[in-house]
């Protein structure tokens, strides 16, 4: 949950996949990443705890 005022930024499935995979496969930094897409950088650290801690699997995202 953001703080107070801040807008909620969303993002399509298709991204998250493809940061996943820019990180794990082709060991792309997050900061790279975040430049490449366009993702803010807290995006990216969740995204990567999830798919680390398996609470999350990208495997499935359809977009």
């Amino acid at each position: 949950m953001g703080k107070k005022g801040e807008r909620q930024v969303s993002y399509p499935q298709k991204s998250s996949l493809r940061a996943i995979r820019l990180h794990f496969e082709e060991g792309v930094p997050q900061r790279s990443i975040m430049i490449k897409l366009g993702i803010i950088s807290d995006v990216i650290k969740l995204w990567v705890r999830e798919y680390s801690e398996g609470r999350r699997d990208f495997s499935t995202d359809k977009s």
